[in-house]
Formats: structure tokens, C-alpha cells, sequence
């Protein structure tokens, strides 16, 4: 666990066997990565905003039924593309190639119309990434931005073709990964260099759509103060399986990380509650 106010490193704490260099699998955290990837990809004018078609970086796409899917609804998991527990799981981890895996999806529902949580349609992604930007996504971040906040032993899983899996993966130390929150938390700007446009931050922190309220674009968001009542209201999280997070709270110049194995009483609002109010003391 790590806790950042102000710019500082002002608490740490490691379990028995691990320390400051050890790593771990944020799992879903990674999904918060691929939207700042895709937000630094607009900023450069490679994807044209969040409204342009995922047809024009995916061809399979361009029938009646997929054609309406925009970057937009992929973010914000309002895609309408098949989804459930076998088939995002089971047969979308167990595929040699997990992008064209996703891609293949039929749809359930017109895009924008319901919002469901879904590891393919974020899949997906990885191909858009790649067709924009011309490397794999954990590429572009080795290049564009891990060794600028200086995340030096991040890592990104692949499947076995060599897709980066955008939608889980992320291998950081705790520091690596708060070195992200602080990114977010200045709005993009790390010390004097802009690494993604503070709109761009901006729009993935708040809510994306009202079917889900406490969602941006691949963030979490306490919106309102009402999902993490003692916490405040403007919050927000990158957060993955088995208890992996990344908490930012500007009000409070906060960023919180924890990484490690699963804690069955977990609770959000428990555990960073008590801390905000330690800062507020």
C-alpha cells in the first residue's frame, strides 16, 4: 500500500516477502491505462475523438449491426456487443488471439442503448490502438508513457499472437502504479511535460453515461458521493479483480494504492474512508 499527498511519498507498507520493487498484475487496472493511451492518441490526432467510428480501425466492423460502434461507447461499455460470463472469460481468455476473438462477437444490443460491463469490447481496443498508433499498446506505453512518470519494471501481458491484453495486465510495483494516479491527479501534466490533455482526464473521471453513473470512460467514479459516502464526492479509481486500486482524490491531493492477493471483506468505502479522514485530521 502507498499513499501520496502533495507530491510526496508519506506512507508505504509491504507484507512479509514483498517490498518497494515488488510487482503485481493490477489485473483490470489496466483498463484506466487504455483509456489514457486512447485520450494521448486523440491529443496527437491519430483517433479523431471519441465520437469517430471503431469501424475506421477495424474493418470487420463495417456491417449494419457493428457499424454504429464508436470509440466512445467502447470506453464507457455501452458498446451492445455480446456479452457473458462464458463468453468473457472463459472463451475470451483461452483464445490464441484475443482481439480477433472480440471483434468476432455478435452484438445484444444497440450501441449506447445499455451499459455492461464487458472485458471483449474493451479487447477491441487493443486493435484500435494499434491501427492508430502502429505498435502494440504496451509498446506505445514503453514509448509514450511509462518511462516518462517513470514506471521502469511495468510490464503488459500479450496473448499468444502478441495482442497486449488492454483489458487486464498492467505489471507494476505500488509505486509504479501511484506514479499513474499522480499523473491523473495533475491532470496529465507530469512536472513540465503534458502527457495527456487535461480534457482528456477531465471527461474520464466523471460519469460517461447515465445508465451507470458511477462510470467514466474506464474509471470509476464516486460521482456525487453517494457509491463511497465516506469518501469524497470527487474521487475516483482505476480498479481491478482481487482488490487491486488505484485511488485519486483531488480535493484531498490523494492518491492511494493497493496491490496484493485478495481480501474477502474488502470494501472501498471502508478502506480509503479511514485514510481520507486521516488526512483531513
Amino acid at each position: 500500500m502507498v499513499v501520496v499527498r502533495r507530491g510526496f511519498l508519506v506512507k508505504e507498507w509491504y507484507d512479509y516477502g514483498w517490498d518497494k520493487n515488488s510487482t503485481k498484475s493490477g489485473y483490470s487496472v489496466a483498463k484506466s491505462f487504455t483509456s489514457a493511451l486512447i485520450g494521448m492518441l486523440i491529443d496527437e490526432g491519430r483517433i479523431h475523438g471519441l465520437d469517430q467510428l471503431v469501424s475506421d480501425f477495424v474493418p470487420q466492423w463495417r456491417d449494419a449491426a457493428h457499424g454504429g460502434i464508436t470509440i466512445r461507447h467502447l470506453l464507457s461499455m455501452t458498446s451492445g456487443l455480446f456479452c457473458n460470463t462464458t463468453s468473457d472469460y472463459l472463451q475470451l481468455l483461452s483464445a490464441p488471439n484475443q482481439s480477433l476473438f472480440a471483434i468476432g462477437l455478435p452484438m445484444e444490443a444497440q450501441p449506447g442503448q445499455t451499459w455492461e460491463y464487458s472485458n471483449s469490447a474493451v479487447q477491441v481496443l487493443a486493435e484500435v490502438i494499434l491501427q492508430a498508433s502502429g505498435r502494440q499498446a504496451k509498446d506505445y506505453a514503453r514509448e509514450r508513457l511509462w518511462p516518462i512518470i517513470g514506471m521502469w519494471n511495468a510490464d503488459w501481458t500479450a496473448d499468444s499472437v502478441g495482442n497486449t491484453l488492454t483489458y487486464q495486465a498492467v505489471v507494476a510495483s505500488a509505486r509504479e502504479f501511484a506514479k499513474f494516479g499522480y499523473l491523473f491527479l495533475r491532470r496529465g501534466l507530469w512536472v513540465s511535460r503534458r502527457v495527456v490533455s487535461a480534457s482528456w482526464v477531465d471527461e474520464s473521471v466523471r460519469p460517461s453515461q447515465s445508465l451507470n453513473p458511477h462510470y467514466g470512460l474506464l474509471w470509476w467514479s464516486n460521482s456525487g458521493g453517494d457509491w463511497w459516502p465516506a469518501v469524497p464526492a470527487d474521487a475516483y479509481a482505476a480498479i481491478g479483480a482481487f482488490n487491486q486500486r488505484i485511488y485519486v482524490v483531488p480535493s484531498l491531493d490523494l492518491v492511494v494504492v493497493r496491490i496484493g492477493e485478495e481480501d474477502l471483506q474488502w470494501s472501498d468505502n471502508a478502506f480509503l474512508g479511514p485514510i481520507c479522514r486521516s488526512v483531513l485530521r
